[in-house]
């Protein structure tokens, strides 16, 4: 992961939990601009960003890899960008969770209201085997194939 502040590109360090808040909140009361991105269930992520002036351009860049498995002969991808409300530990409504449960009731953005961000994703796909179809159903993308094994798809919303 990479933040691009202005002409300034901070390179992401992985460190155990408590120190990357830690260094955090320090930055974070220094007046420097940070950022911290965690993991509160296997499948939700938060990043959460100090100091950054009116009118900074932030650009948050993530790359990672994971190991598509076929069903039924197709690979699938699914990026999610939003989380929506979620149920405590005890399956009961987020109100009703224990104070150790915090991402029970998180913030999402209701449907029919415009996001106040912009995003890019960029998959690079390379297949073991020919590539018969590359599509995507919920965004307008450019696919470009590579090759019979390899595509890219972008997606610039």
């Amino acid at each position: 992961m990479t933040m691009k502040i202005g002409e300034r590109t901070v390179i992401a360090e992985i460190s155990e939990k408590e120190r990357a808040r830690q260094r955090y909140e320090q930055a974070k009361n220094e007046g420097k601009t940070a950022s911290l991105l965690e993991q509160h269930r296997p499948n939700v992520f938060q990043m959460n960003v100090a100091n950054v002036m009116p009118g900074d351009s932030l650009v948050i860049n993530m790359t990672y890899t994971e190991l598509l498995v076929p069903t039924d002969g197709l690979y699938e991808f699914v990026y999610p960008t939003v989380v929506g409300p979620r149920y405590s530990n005890d399956h009961g409504p987020a109100y009703a969770s224990a104070s150790n449960e915090p991402w029970a009731e998180n913030p999402y953005t209701s449907e029919g209201t415009a996001p106040q961000y912009t995003f890019d994703i960029k998959a690079t796909i390379n297949a073991g085997m020919p590539i018969k179809k590359a599509l995507c159903k919920t965004h307008d993308m450019d696919i470009r194939f590579n090759g019979p094994t390899a595509a890219v798809l972008d997606l610039k919303d």
